[in-house]
Parts: C-alpha cells; sequence; structure tokens
C-alpha cells in the first residue's frame, strides 16, 4: 500500500477517530471529576470524624486516616466489582518511593520459593542483634517493597540489622502460605546469620497489624518446632529473643464492642477486620458473612476461660494445625497460628513489647494480649500512644512512631 493510499485512508477515518479521542477525553476528565470529588469527600469525613471526637491526633495521622480509608473503599470497589487487586495495590506500593535513610544500605535476597528479604544495614551497629519484620496491610496488601522507607530509618533508629519479609498475599495466597514465607524468612536468618553478621541467640521478631498476628503464630510455630525447619525435626534452634506487636489483629470473637464499638470511626472498621480475616484462612470472605452471631463462635474458649484453667494447672488444648482450611472455616476459630487468643497455650512464651494506638479498631486486641500473657507469667510490656492505626509506619516524620521505635531500641537492649 502507497503512502498515499494509507494518507487517503486516514483523512477518510478523521471523524471516527476525533469520535473516539473526544468520548476518551470525556470519559477521562468524568472519571477525574468523579475520584476528584470522592477523595475531597474522603477528606472531609476524616476531618469531621476528628472534631466529632476531640481527640489529641497529630496532625500528620490525619493523612494516614484519609490514606486507610481511600484505600479501604478502593477495596470494597475492587471486590465489589471483581476487578484484580493488583491495581489497589499499586497505590500501596508508591509508599516505597517515599525518602529512605541515606546511611541505610539495603539488599534484596530471593529466597526461590516466591520469597523476598530486605536486608537493612545502618551504618553504625550498637551489636550483632538482629530484626525480622512482617508487614501490615490485612494479608492483603502493601509489600516489603512499601515498607522500605520506613525499614531503613527504622535500621538507623535501632542500629541494628532489620530483615523485612515480601510474603505472598492473600486471598490468592491464604493461610497457611504467608506464615510458612515468613517461617521459611526466619531459616534464611539463621541460616546466614554469619553473612548477616549477627548472633542467632539475639533475633528478635516484630510486625504491625496482619504482620502482628503473623508474628505472634510465627513465634509459636517456632516454639512448637524448637526452631527446625518445616520437614527436618532433627535440626534446632536457638530460642528467639522476643517480639514486637505492633496494633496486631489477634481474636474475632470481640468483634462489636470494647475498641471496636468506642472507636468504629476509625479503621479499620469491625467488617473490614471480619473480611479481611476470612480472607486470610479461606481466600474469599465466606466467614465474613456467616454472622458472629452463630452458636459456632460462642465455643471459642475466650482468653479468660483458657487462662482460669491455667491457674489450676489444667492443661489446655493446643490446636495448632499448617492447613489450608475449606467450607465455612469455622475449626479455624480454635487454631492458634491463626487466632492466638482464642485458645493458646503460651507457657513459656518470649518476652514481648506490645505497641497500640488509642484511636484503633484493634487497641482492645494489644491489651487483651498483655493481659493474657501476664497470666502466664510472660514478660510483656504495653505502651499506648494517641495515634491511629498505621502510624508506625510513618517513622519518616511521625513524632509518636519516632517515640515507639526508641522505646522498641530501649527494650530490645533490656532483653
Amino acid at each position: 500500500m502507497s503512502i498515499t493510499s494509507i494518507a487517503g485512508l486516514l483523512v477518510k477515518r478523521i471523524p471516527i477517530i476525533a469520535l473516539i479521542l473526544y468520548t476518551f477525553l470525556k470519559w477521562r476528565y468524568i472519571l477525574a471529576v468523579f475520584f476528584g470529588c470522592f477523595s475531597g469527600y474522603i477528606v472531609i469525613r476524616n476531618i469531621v470524624l476528628l472534631l466529632i471526637d476531640r481527640r489529641p491526633i497529630p496532625y500528620r495521622s490525619t493523612l494516614i486516616l484519609v490514606f486507610n480509608d481511600a484505600i479501604e473503599y478502593f477495596r470494597s470497589f475492587a471486590d465489589f466489582f471483581c476487578v484484580d487487586l493488583s491495581y489497589v495495590r499499586f497505590f500501596g506500593d508508591l509508599i516505597g518511593y517515599f525518602r529512605t535513610c541515606p546511611s541505610t544500605t539495603v539488599e534484596i535476597e530471593d529466597l526461590n520459593n516466591g520469597v523476598k528479604v530486605y536486608v537493612y544495614k545502618p551504618s553504625v551497629l550498637k551489636d550483632k542483634s538482629c530484626l525480622l519484620y512482617i508487614h501490615g496491610g490485612g494479608w492483603y496488601f502493601l509489600s516489603a517493597f512499601a515498607y522500605n522507607p520506613a525499614m531503613s530509618w527504622m535500621a538507623h533508629y535501632l542500629q541494628m540489622v532489620v530483615v523485612s519479609v515480601e510474603y505472598k498475599l492473600a486471598p490468592e495466597h491464604p493461610f497457611p502460605e504467608p506464615l510458612l514465607d515468613c517461617y521459611s524468612a526466619l531459616q534464611w536468618v539463621y541460616n546466614h546469620a554469619a553473612d548477616l553478621d549477627i548472633d542467632e541467640d539475639k533475633i528478635f521478631i516484630a510486625g504491625d497489624s496482619a504482620g502482628g498476628n503473623l508474628s505472634t503464630a510465627l513465634c509459636l510455630l517456632h516454639q512448637d518446632r524448637k526452631g527446625a525447619p518445616i520437614g527436618e525435626d532433627e535440626l534446632t534452634r536457638p530460642p528467639l529473643k522476643g517480639q514486637v506487636l505492633i496494633y496486631p489483629a489477634l481474636q474475632l470473637y470481640e468483634i462489636d464492642g470494647g475498641s471496636k464499638f468506642y472507636n468504629s470511626n476509625f479503621f479499620p472498621d469491625s467488617n473490614t477486620v471480619r473480611t479481611l480475616f476470612s480472607w486470610y484462612i479461606l481466600g474469599d470472605d465466606t466467614l465474613g458473612k456467616i454472622g458472629l452471631g452463630k452458636s459456632e463462635f460462642d465455643k471459642v474458649p475466650r482468653f479468660w476461660e483458657t487462662a482460669g484453667n491455667v491457674l489450676v494447672d489444667k492443661p489446655l488444648p493446643s490446636f495448632r494445625r499448617l492447613e489450608r482450611y475449606t467450607g465455612d472455616g469455622i475449626s479455624s476459630l480454635s487454631n492458634s497460628y491463626i487466632f492466638p487468643l482464642h485458645d493458646t497455650d503460651l507457657k513459656g512464651f518470649i518476652p514481648t513489647l506490645i505497641i497500640t494506638a488509642t484511636a484503633d479498631t484493634l487497641r482492645d486486641d494489644g491489651y487483651f494480649m498483655e493481659q493474657y500473657l501476664k497470666m502466664f507469667k510472660v514478660p510483656v510490656k504495653l505502651l499506648e500512644f494517641e495515634d491511629v492505626h498505621g502510624f508506625f509506619s510513618d517513622v519518616t516524620g511521625s513524632t509518636n512512631a519516632i517515640k515507639a521505635v526508641e522505646a522498641m531500641e530501649k527494650w530490645i537492649r533490656e532483653n
């Protein structure tokens, strides 16, 4: 075909091309106006809630509330319209491009099983301790890359090696895959202790939100297997030194009362917690839809009932299974690897630091965990900050986040 004929064909198609461009631009503007109005609504909504609530929340935390609120709306839309969650996760990964600590180096290691670890080494090391960090995000959102700025600054403040786990996400990869990914990352840390210049007996575990749940489950799994890799029972490891739980999600029986009620205007709400637990356990929202008023939920032992058995030295039913759940997932409610506060024997558990936020629906989970560990005579310390869920990740500028990391550093040195 000659150039002349191609030009003639294009000229004939100009009206059609113009119509397509006009339609595209028109819809683009409509979408821009829609998302602009929607964003404005989210901002105004959170500002009004804070004014009504009258809590001394730092102004930077208002931005965290807006971000969390927006992401939750987008997640709901994506779930309703069956849109791939990668579009939602894209916005979370943008956080990874924020400013990192210039004096901290980072290396990415591939474990050859779909798991990656980010290794952060500050310019100054106080000792040979190591912190294995498990990021939050409701088991489905955020990533080790999104936590890259926070982890680089945390390594700087803690003056220790920090290893962040890139575990596979739900609902595509439900329990026990994320937990086993974290366990393989812990094994990698043990195997490369000499390369990392750390001591095997000075490894701490930490995690926020869903990462706090995985952190506790990881410590339980390590304790049960004495650190042995899956399938290699003969090889044992030193016990973990301690763990840090940051506004962890640990139970599902107290879902509408306590902090879930008086912090109901803040992220995450009860329905979100229920849905994300279900995504993590089953890979769908079945557990979130069956209703928490069902008799099966009433059969799940509360931690205070378990503690009553401890007082009379009665053996506890230790139900811990690394299995994929199907059906309605009711049997998962007694699995301590999923719900550490439902029915768990914590005798001999490792020292724990718990950090909570006052304006957070998960606040009581941290409080319950503190009381439970005390009943088992486990060394535990609780720190509470006047802030919102997610504040800890803002180590680059949040005063409370920096204070929390400094408290972590002091607690780690004391243990």
